[in-house]
């Protein structure tokens, strides 16, 4: 769990380092955290929530633009069906 959290801001420092200087502030994301720890009794859905706490955090700095985690799976779903050839360019 520790090792996700660190990854997790390890990530958003490095998205953020290349658009140090942009006008607009980075997009971001947080996804739903995976409980390897073996305590059960922390199953009930904390992945999902530390993820929601995590959300919270970085957007109380202002310095992010964050995208609720279901918005970016609709738009990861649109670009894998517009990869897929099934539709054409131009009719979304």
């Amino acid at each position: 769990m520790k090792r996700a959290v660190a990854m997790t801001f390890a990530l958003a420092l490095a998205l953020t380092a290349g658009s140090a200087f942009a006008k607009d502030k980075p997009v971001m994301a947080v996804i739903e955290f995976d409980n390897h720890s073996g305590a059960y009794w922390w199953s009930g859905g904390v992945g999902n929530d530390l993820a929601d706490m995590l959300t919270n955090e970085l957007a109380a700095t202002e310095k992010f633009k964050m995208v609720e985690r279901a918005k970016l799976n609709s738009v990861l779903q649109e670009q894998d069906l517009a990869a897929s050839g099934a539709v054409s360019k131009g009719t979304g």
